[in-house]
Parts: C-alpha cells; sequence; structure tokens
C-alpha cells in the first residue's frame, strides 16, 4: 500500500483480506490528516479502482491511545463524531441520544420515548449535518 498527500508519498504497512464474495477488505493506519491518495497492488499490478480518494479525519494524536471504555450506554447502536469531537451516540434500549466529551464524560443526554416526530424508539443511527444538527433515525423512521 502506498498513500500520498500533497506530492508527499509513503509506504504504508496494510492487512488486505479477500472476503469470500471476491471483495478485498482493507485496514491501515493513516498517520496525518487530510486528502490522500491510497494506492494498492497485488503482484505489482494495481486493484480495480486504485488509487483511491480519502479524506482521513482521525486525529493523528489519537494514535496508539487506549480506547475509553463506556459501560454506562445502554444498547448503543449508533455513533457520530461532532466537529468538537464530541462523541453522539444512538442508545436504542434508553431510547435516548447521549452526548459525550472526547473523554468519555456524559454531556447531555435527549430521551423522548415515542412515536411522535420529535420522540424516539429504539434510535438505531445518528449524523450530524453541516450545520450541526444531531440527525437521528429509530425502529420506526
Amino acid at each position: 500500500c502506498e498513500l500520498s498527500s500533497a506530492g508527499n508519498s509513503q509506504l504504508i504497512s496494510c492487512d488486505i483480506d479477500e472476503t469470500q464474495s471476491g471483495n478485498y477488505d482493507i485496514s491501515f493506519t493513516p498517520c496525518t490528516r487530510g486528502k490522500h491518495q491510497l494506492t494498492i497492488r497485488l503482484g505489482g499490478v494495481n486493484i480495480t479502482g486504485s488509487p483511491f480518494t480519502l479524506r482521513i479525519t482521525t486525529s493523528p494524536e489519537m494514535r496508539g491511545k487506549p480506547v475509553n471504555i463506556i459501560s454506562e450506554l445502554n444498547r448503543p447502536f449508533g455513533v457520530v463524531i461532532t466537529k468538537n469531537e464530541d462523541i453522539v451516540v444512538a442508545e436504542s434500549r434508553a431510547n435516548c441520544i447521549t452526548i459525550l466529551n472526547k473523554e468519555g464524560k456524559k454531556v447531555k443526554s435527549f430521551r423522548t420515548e415515542g412515536t411522535k416526530e420529535d420522540q424516539f424508539t429504539y434510535p438505531r443511527g445518528v449524523a450530524i449535518s453541516q450545520d450541526g444538527h444531531i440527525l437521528v433515525t429509530d425502529y420506526h423512521r
């Protein structure tokens, strides 16, 4: 695997596993944020679609740090990270959306159980809109 960015190219370690369907699962650890080109070759030949354009948003300073275990969440289902690096979690069994800071401490929870437009029933997915609003999908929507 070769990762390049703004004329800077580096060979990186990556794991390539062929799936039963003939596709490949590729995993690697980037060192920097930003827009990159990922070139993958098997037997000296680029795989179909290579090079791939990637936008790396994971903070490089998180590399190698242990992950906090947050056990008080009730069936976490969907997770998204905000621009402020807060963690938004859909807690399906608790019928709520919880916001944690980057250290994993609970900042806020929204719980409105029901089937009306502004209520949740087993929230499953969360996303952040471009203007910073939390978008939620649940069992009924």
